[in-house]
């Protein structure tokens, strides 16, 4: 009976050990189709490169530090999205700002004598260069300057501002026994016919617009009409200048005219003839 008993146990621990291993193996598998199921992690993207440019301001009388950051490299970013950023950031227009780096051989830094392009310098978008062009890098630190008057195409066709001449004109004019001078009357230019565009075949491909040398940006179309509006409105703001400044010029010419002084002496009257 004892060696029946003892058989009797060792068959009973047998079975639950096979019991066990075969519990075993079916959590394994189980887990192995649950681990082929389960989709695969998703690997994290790195998180894109980012410049820094550290901006000193001086607008409007205040003074600062502001730090502007871009997406993309040195090589990827250009010089228009470096002053869209300033611009939206301190409210000015763009053709109004004047960046100079920052001369680091000297403590305290201070700005070089050499500005960077200004943007109306520039024929069109793609002709602006990127941040590795200009020598510009992650970090730099550059000065920015408002400029009173805004550049832009036409702006040479304003020769000189009238108020100075003005002023003067009207001072030599009020002088008592000053010579009038007499100035030649301004030639009416000849207007030039206005011809139609010539016609483009529609199965010709256009031309690829001229890129600067070294400019890997690229640009969206919201960026392309900013550029395009802002040339409109530099090219408006030169032409209003250029007939204000003719207006002011038409004006001291007809008041230095002899012909006006001879007028003004017989239909105004005098100090001496107001007393009597």
């Amino acid at each position: 009976e004892k060696i029946k008993r003892n058989e009797e146990e060792k068959s009973h621990l047998a079975r639950k050990r096979a019991e066990a291993a075969r519990i075993s193996a079916e959590i394994r598998a189980d887990r192995e189709m649950q681990a082929a199921r389960r989709p695969p992690p998703e690997s994290k993207a790195a998180p894109p490169a980012k410049v820094l440019v550290r901006l000193r301001y001086d607008v409007d009388g205040q003074k600062g530090r502001k730090p502007v950051e871009l997406e993309g490299t040195p090589s990827t970013i250009s010089f228009f999205h470096l002053l869209t950023a300033a611009e939206e950031m301190f409210k000015v227009p763009a053709s109004r700002i004047v960046l100079r780096p920052a001369d680091e051989s000297k403590f305290p830094v201070e700005p070089k004598d050499e500005a960077l392009p200004s943007f109306s310098e520039f024929a069109s978008i793609e002709a602006f260069p990127n941040l590795e062009t200009l020598g510009l890098r992650n970090g730099q630190e550059l000065f920015l300057t408002v400029n009173p008057v805004e550049g832009g195409p036409g702006s040479a066709m304003i020769e000189g501002d009238p108020l100075p001449a003005a002023e003067g004109s009207s001072a030599s004019h009020n002088a008592p026994g000053a010579a009038l001078p007499v100035e030649p009357p301004t030639p009416v230019p000849t207007p030039t016919p206005v011809r139609p565009p010539p016609r483009v075949s529609p199965s010709a491909p256009a031309a690829p617009a001229s890129q600067a040398p070294g400019s890997g940006a690229q640009y969206s179309d919201v960026e392309r009409m900013k550029y395009i509006w802002r040339s409109l409105e530099d090219q408006k703001l030169a032409l209003t200048r250029a007939r204000d400044a003719r207006e002011a010029k038409e004006v001291e010419r007809v008041r230095a005219s002899p012909e006006t002084a001879r007028l003004a002496g017989l239909l105004l009257w005098s100090a001496g003839e107001l007393e009597t």
